[in-house]
């Protein structure tokens, strides 16, 4: 994967944080929708462009933890999310899942995140 320089790392952080929380060993909260919907909003991503980074970055960093017996739950300080997304896109520094394409992808909220985009860019 190719690098990503300083600029993009911190327009990127605000989502990937958020992104994040969809990998928690919890049951998703009703304000993780909004929440997440609104940071897609608010830093002006497309749908298209927000499920890459879901699907491409955060996803290979943060997968590992719905296999946890003991997941994180209590979510991940933004230096812990800069570091594991960093080194998943990072083939020498990251172990490595063949992900197909929808394998760990958090099916039941995306829906319900991409309903909420739609519904906060008509307001």
């Amino acid at each position: 994967m190719t690098e990503v320089c300083e600029a993009e790392i911190t327009r990127r952080m605000p989502l990937w944080c958020a992104l994040a929380d969809l990998f928690l060993d919890t049951d998703m909260p009703e304000h993780w929708v909004p929440t997440i919907a609104n940071v897609i909003v608010r830093d002006g991503w497309s749908i298209e462009e927000a499920e890459r980074v879901l699907r491409w970055e955060v996803r290979p960093a943060f997968y590992f933890n719905l296999l946890d017996i003991a997941g994180e739950w209590a979510g991940w300080r933004d230096e812990d999310v800069r570091r594991l997304v960093l080194a998943a896109r990072n083939p020498k520094g990251a172990k490595r899942l063949l992900l197909g394409e929808n394998r760990f992808m958090p099916a039941d909220y995306w829906p319900q995140i991409i309903d909420e985009v739609g519904r906060l860019r008509q307001i």
